[in-house]
């Protein structure tokens, strides 16, 4: 089946043959030549076989960034659900120790009207996310590979906000000796960031790990 090794050679000719995509080549390879055996033992020439095979895949070239890994499918609508998730998990909790200090320190139970409202900034997305995760939970979306580069922006960003809140807390209890340490709180409020990409990249990584071993 000479078409066959020919079309197989055009369609990867750009392509470094690594030792892991020469096996995914040799895997579709095998994939279309049982293919096209079995439409031409019911009778159909070699050609038209080769070409309702071709049909058959799909989008080659989705198909050549899953082999080669430049891309992956991943279930976002999963992906986004545990990562709101995780974001709504940490908010209560980084909102209870806000409410505790500032009824404790000023403001009484009015501090739940504060804080309350804020924990809807964390419960709304989680809501929108797990909407579209009832809706579509099998929807998948062709993206690269997962990067950590997101994870290490966020926490340096995290990291710098921090020293700032941390600068102007010690500058103000200079001016104010009885002035509260506040700057915890949103150094712990923006940790949120680095959390969130962080249970974004790992969730992402261990899907695109299963849908890796799943091809073909």
């Amino acid at each position: 089946m000479k078409n066959i090794e020919f079309y197989i050679k055009g369609l990867f000719r750009n392509i470094e043959r690594t030792p892991e995509i020469s096996d995914q080549i040799e895997e579709l390879s095998c994939h279309i030549r049982d293919r096209v055996m079995d439409l031409c033992s019911s009778g159909m020439s070699e050609d038209d076989a080769l070409e309702k095979t071709i049909q058959g895949l799909g989008n080659l070239d989705e198909l050549i960034d899953t082999i080669t890994g430049k891309k992956v499918r991943l279930p976002m609508n999963k992906i986004n659900m545990i990562m709101t998730l995780a974001g709504t998990l940490y908010g209560a909790l980084y909102l209870t120790f806000v409410t505790i200090c500032m009824w404790e320190w000023y403001m009484g139970p009015p501090a739940l009207y504060l804080t309350g409202s804020a924990f809807a900034g964390y419960v709304i997305p989680f809501v929108f996310s797990l909407i579209r995760f009832i809706m579509y939970p099998k929807k998948t979306f062709l993206l690269p590979l997962p990067s950590s580069k997101p994870v290490l922006v966020s926490l340096a960003g995290w990291i710098l906000i921090s020293v700032i809140c941390i600068i102007a807390n010690y500058f103000m209890y200079k001016a104010l000796p009885l002035s509260n340490f506040w700057s915890w709180m949103p150094a712990a409020g923006v940790f949120t960031w680095p959390l969130m990409e962080g249970v974004l990249f790992f969730t992402a990584k261990k899907e695109s790990t299963k849908a890796q071993n799943n091809d073909f």
